[in-house]
């Protein structure tokens, strides 16, 4: 029965792998930038099943936390089929998330908030006519379990939180226009059963922040994330 499993599993993956052989290509570039003086950190990124992105956060308080607000920022990067235009935000809203002092915690799965999921990214991207997508994570509010707070000072700027991040993914997409085209006409998703293991940005020594890098296929009016 396990090898008739592993075989169907094959069989559906070179399926999916032919359909989107040669299918447009939209890139999506994800980014959790340094903060300075935040009190909760994000170690890593990572692309889960369902296509839900997930957070490894670290408090590095001497308090304990009992809700967070995080938000992500998405901007059109240049040479990729759209003007730089007013920037579109997701997430942002105070949930509870408790994390010890000095612990380590992981965003829960499927949805559950925290969270921010892949097809809002794209959906959003039609609306800029984007090829492909920046996106910068960020903590914006910690609400600690004593009664206190601590909030980012940049509320939501008209800027990316980290501008050089952006201008590094300038021109990292597909032929912009048939992209473009492909984008425009998405309608529903579909979702890889590959999934990324979690990045903890640069090599050890380095000042590269945590960063989750991948592609969906467009085929027909679907988007398949990530490409196989």
């Amino acid at each position: 029965m396990k090898r008739r499993l592993s075989v169907l599993a094959l069989f559906l993956a070179a399926l999916v792998a032919g359909a989107t052989s040669g299918a447009p290509i939209f890139r999506i570039f994800v980014y959790a930038p340094a903060q300075d003086g935040s009190p909760l950190h994000t170690a890593a990124l990572q692309y889960d099943e369902g296509g839900f992105i997930r957070l490894t956060l670290v408090n590095e308080s001497d308090k304990s936390i009992a809700k967070v607000a995080i938000a992500g920022a998405e901007v059109t990067t240049a040479g990729c089929g759209a003007k730089l235009r007013t920037r579109l935000y997701v997430g942002g809203s105070v949930e509870a998330l408790p994390i010890p002092p000095h612990a380590t915690v992981v965003t829960p799965p499927r949805g559950y908030a925290p969270s921010f999921h892949t097809p809002v990214f794209i959906t959003n991207a039609k609306r800029l006519e984007a090829a492909s997508i920046h996106v910068q994570i960020v903590v914006m509010e910690v609400d600690f379990a004593d009664g206190t707070s601590w909030k980012s000072e940049e509320r939501l700027p008209h800027t990316p939180f980290d501008s050089s991040l952006a201008a590094a993914d300038a021109g990292k997409c597909e032929d912009a226009e048939t992209v473009g085209k492909a984008l425009s006409t998405v309608e529903e998703f579909g979702f890889s059963p590959r999934i990324d293991k979690p990045t903890t940005g640069g090599k050890e020594g380095t000042s590269s922040p945590p960063h989750l890098f991948f592609s969906c296929s467009i085929v027909g009016t679907k988007a398949v994330c990530p490409t196989p």
